[in-house]
C-alpha cells in the first residue's frame, strides 16, 4: 500500500470534518486545523493571530518531486440525508476557499445521486491526477465515486497553467445537498493523496 504524502485538514475516522444543515449550495468540508496559530505555546503577544477558516486541504507541493507522477486522491466518509426525495452531489476542487465558487472544480458527479430519506450512507471518492510543467496541464484522468454501494459517474476536468516544479496545488472537497433540511449531515473521515 502506498503511504500518503498529504493528509487533508486533520480529518480521520475518529475526528471527521462535518458540514450540513439547511441550504442547497455546495458546502466545502472545513479544515479542522484552520484556527491553529502555528505559534509556540510560550507566545504571549496580543492579539494572538489565527489562520483564516479554510477548507480541509490536500497540498501537492510544487517542488518538482511530483512532476509527471500519478497522484491518487482518496476521500471517504458518511452522509445523513433528510427531507423529501433527497439527493446529493460531491465535488473535488482546486483551491482553498470554503466558498465553492472561489475554487475550480476538477471532479464532480455527472448527476446528483438520489437517496432514501432519513438514512445514513457511506461514500467514497478516488481521483487520479498527473501533471507536467512543460505543458502546464494537470490531467484528471480517472475517477470513481460510490455511495451506499452505488457507483456514480464523474465528470473530470483538467487544470491548465500549472507548474508542479514551482507552485503548490491545493485540493478541497465538498458536498451539495439537493434538499435543504436542518438534519442533513456530511462527514469527511478520510482525505489524502498518494503516489501510485
Amino acid at each position: 500500500m502506498a503511504e500518503p504524502f498529504a493528509i487533508g485538514g486533520g480529518v480521520n475516522g475518529y475526528n471527521p470534518s462535518t458540514v450540513g444543515g439547511t441550504g442547497t449550495s455546495t458546502k466545502i468540508f472545513p479544515n479542522l486545523l484552520a484556527n491553529a496559530t502555528g505559534l509556540p505555546a510560550s507566545f504571549t503577544g496580543s492579539p494572538v493571530p489565527t489562520l483564516p477558516p479554510a477548507g480541509a486541504q490536500i497540498v501537492i507541493p510544487g517542488t518538482g518531486q511530483y512532476e509527471q507522477q500519478q497522484i491518487v486522491v482518496t476521500a471517504g466518509g458518511y452522509v445523513y440525508v433528510h427531507g423529501t426525495s433527497p439527493t446529493l452531489n460531491f465535488l473535488l476542487q482546486s483551491g482553498t476557499s470554503l466558498t465553492s465558487g472561489s475554487n475550480t472544480t476538477i471532479a464532480t458527479l455527472a448527476s446528483a445521486q438520489s437517496l432514501t430519506t432519513a438514512a445514513y450512507y457511506p461514500w467514497s471518492l478516488s481521483v487520479k491526477l498527473q501533471g507536467d510543467a512543460k505543458s502546464g496541464v494537470v490531467q484528471v484522468f480517472s475517477g470513481t465515486f460510490v455511495c451506499n454501494g452505488v457507483s456514480g459517474s464523474l465528470t473530470l476536468t483538467n487544470l491548465t497553467g500549472q507548474n508542479l516544479t514551482t507552485t503548490n496545488i491545493n485540493l478541497v472537497i465538498g458536498v451539495t445537498f439537493g434538499v435543504s433540511d436542518a438534519l442533513n449531515v456530511g462527514a469527511l473521515s478520510q482525505f489524502w493523496a498518494t503516489v501510485s
